[in-house]
């Protein structure tokens, strides 16, 4: 496997935690597509149903806190080690983590209140 090189995208969190979009509650890394994107609440739930389902677990939800606000950032890791990287999501949050993130806002999915326990 090649050595994977990781870059700071310092505007990447400061778009994401100012935009109040309700199809952008959740960040993740598009590992196929080589890009970062963005869930809503429906999108998100499904798509740890997917994780889950391809042994995925969540290991670890760690608070991040962007310009007075609050996040979640959900780590999951792959039952066989071999199938985890390096998380460039993790990354841009300061953290170092080999496996899938996902950064979810503290928000209502139903409503978008902000400040929804994660």
């Amino acid at each position: 496997r090649e050595p994977k090189t990781l870059e700071r995208h310092h505007q990447l969190l400061a778009e994401f935690d100012g935009s109040r979009d309700p199809d952008t509650l959740a960040l993740y890394y598009h590992a196929r597509d080589k890009a970062f994107d963005a869930y809503n609440a429906s999108e998100y739930t499904s798509q740890l149903l997917r994780y889950y389902q391809h042994n995925l677990r969540v290991v670890c939800v760690s608070p991040r806190r962007i310009r007075g606000n609050d996040y979640a950032l959900v780590q999951l890791r792959h039952d066989d080690d071999e199938r985890n990287s390096l998380c460039e999501l993790a990354f841009q949050c300061q953290r170092s983590f080999c496996g899938v993130s996902i950064l979810v806002k503290q928000r209502c999915f139903t409503c978008g209140r902000p400040g929804a326990p994660a």
